[in-house]
């Protein structure tokens, strides 16, 4: 086989689970072909933005790259729906593993999710899936049931504003990692977190309570590769490509719940208010959750796709996965 180098594109930077992921993933592929399929990284939006990586990857600027579906709702309208917060029940760091990734995998592999990326030139077979961990909401005072959280000023990023607003929040944008600040100067009361950067931010100093909703970004972009870069390989490696893919996979999920694992026993060092939402309160913003679903399923129905059939498909998993 001869010697190749594909170009890989992220607005990501080198760091967190989906760094640690993407260089597992391209070590893995470089063993398996004896050095002579390398990949070449460009980090942080220097070769694609978040905005730019659908175009840029199907015209081939690059061969893969990191999808922001969120970022690219007017181009992956029906994979938005798993982008959409879910709220399911908490049982400890493997929920990641055993609830999440089964359930964002189970809509990636519906027929018209599938189509959806080969229409971008991307192949629907070969993706890694990254999910975080499920946020924990810190703050000034205790949220103990849904309705809490009415009235109080939350802070936090864009893609959870439909769901704190709908929730009853006052909703202010404020970006990840800017928590502590808002809240030192009393921008907001709340803003969300993930249990493994708590210890990073320090949070707790200005936030002493912390509530664990079980409340899910969604799914996180995939890793995706370019159709025709694909077909291009020799049949070798190919192969190699598709065993890094699914060791890639297992290496995320067994990470993630590494990650939330050092990151829930940061929360019980440094947390004495450590709250644990009621199955029926959880239930509760899971209906707010079903909400946003069924709004989503409105506006992708005028772009002609058939939202009510979709989002009766999630339901189903949902209730299979996590629970009704």
């Amino acid at each position: 086989m001869k010697p190749v180098t594909w170009q890989f594109g992220t607005y990501t930077g080198p760091f967190g689970i989906t760094g640690a992921t993407f260089k597992f993933f391209a070590e893995r592929l470089e063993k398996l072909t004896n050095g002579l399929f390398k990949i070449n990284f460009h980090w942080s939006g220097s070769l694609l933005g978040a905005r730019d990586t659908p175009l840029g990857l199907r015209t081939g600027l690059a061969d893969l790259g990191y999808l922001s579906t969120s970022e690219n709702p007017d181009k992956f309208p029906l994979r938005a729906l798993i982008e959409i917060p879910m709220v399911g029940p908490y049982f400890g760091p493997q929920s990641v593993k055993a609830q999440w990734i089964p359930l964002i995998n189970a809509y990636a592999e519906h027929p018209l999710v599938r189509d959806e990326l080969a229409r971008w030139n991307l192949v629907p077979d070969l993706t890694v899936t990254i999910v975080y961990s499920p946020v924990t909401i810190v703050g000034t005072g205790p949220i103990n049931k849904a309705a809490d959280l009415k009235g109080v000023k939350f802070g936090g990023s864009m893609s959870l504003a439909p769901f704190m607003t709908k929730a009853g929040t006052v909703f202010v944008n404020v970006p990840w990692g800017e928590g502590y600040s808002a809240i030192q100067n009393g921008l907001v009361q709340f803003t969300s977190e993930f249990a493994s950067s708590v210890a990073s931010t320090k949070i707790y100093e200005v936030a002493p309570y912390a509530t664990m909703t079980n409340i899910s970004y969604g799914g996180a972009g995939p890793l995706v590769i370019n159709q025709k870069s694909y077909d291009a390989l020799p049949s070798g490696m190919k192969a190699a490509l598709k065993q890094a893919i699914q060791e890639a996979n297992v290496f995320a999920a067994d990470e993630g719940v590494k990650i939330e694992t050092a990151g829930i026993e940061t929360i019980k060092k440094n947390y004495k208010n450590v709250i644990l939402f009621p199955d029926g309160e959880r239930d509760k913003l899971a209906a707010t959750a079903a909400e946003l679903w069924q709004e989503w399923a409105k506006d992708v129905t005028r772009l002609g796709y058939p939202g009510d059939v979709l989002v009766k498909y999630m339901t189903e998993k949902r209730n299979v996965f996590l629970g009704k």
